[in-house]
C-alpha cells in the first residue's frame, strides 16, 4: 500500500456493508484481532452482525482499514450500540477515526435512532479523546463489565441534536 498520506485518506471510502465474502471476514476478523486481541470478533460473529445489525468498513484500495459494528438495543429500538470502532493502527492520528465515527453518526441519525450507546476503558485516551470530540459524553462506570478488573465507561451521543 502507498504512503499514507492525506489523498490516500481522502481516497478512502465509508460504507455499511450489506452482504460479505470470505476475504472481507478474514481482513475485519485481522483488524479485530490486532485492536483487540481475543476481545475482537470472528468469522462467527462478523457475518452475524452484517446480517442482524450493521457493520461499516472503510477501504482504501479494496482493503478494510476500518470497521464498526452496531446492533440496535433490544429493550430500547430507538438506540444504537456501537460494539466496536477500528482503525488500522498505520492510520491512526490522520483524522480517519473521526470522520468514520462522523460517517455513523450522520447515518444513525437519518435512523430514527435517539443515542449511540457505547464503552470504552478509562485507559484509551486515544478513543476517549476521538469520543468526546464527536459530542459523546460518560454516563455511567462499569466494574467488571468484561470479566473482574475489567472496567468501561458508559458513553452516549443524543442524536436528537444533530437532527
Amino acid at each position: 500500500m502507498e504512503e499514507l498520506s492525506s489523498p490516500a485518506i481522502d481516497r478512502s471510502v465509508i460504507r455499511a456493508i450489506e452482504d460479505i465474502d470470505q476475504n472481507q471476514i478474514d481482513q475485519i476478523k485481522k483488524l479485530e484481532n490486532e485492536m483487540f486481541g481475543r476481545g475482537g470478533l470472528n468469522e462467527w460473529h462478523i457475518p452475524f452482525l452484517v446480517r442482524n445489525g450493521k457493520v461499516y468498513i472503510v477501504e482504501l484500495d479494496s482493503h478494510i482499514i476500518g470497521v464498526a459494528e452496531l446492533m440496535r438495543n433490544w429493550d430500547v429500538p430507538d438506540d444504537i450500540y456501537l460494539i466496536g470502532l477500528s482503525i488500522d493502527k498505520s492510520f491512526h492520528r490522520k483524522k480517519l477515526g473521526r470522520k468514520f465515527l462522523q460517517t455513523i453518526i450522520d447515518d444513525s441519525s437519518g435512523e430514527n435512532c435517539n443515542k449511540i450507546l457505547l464503552t470504552v476503558s478509562k485507559d484509551n485516551n486515544a478513543a476517549l479523546s476521538l469520543y468526546y470530540s464527536c459530542g459523546f459524553t460518560t454516563i455511567d462506570e462499569l466494574s467488571d463489565e468484561y470479566g473482574v478488573g475489567v472496567d468501561r465507561l458508559l458513553m452516549k451521543k443524543d442524536l436528537k441534536d444533530d437532527r
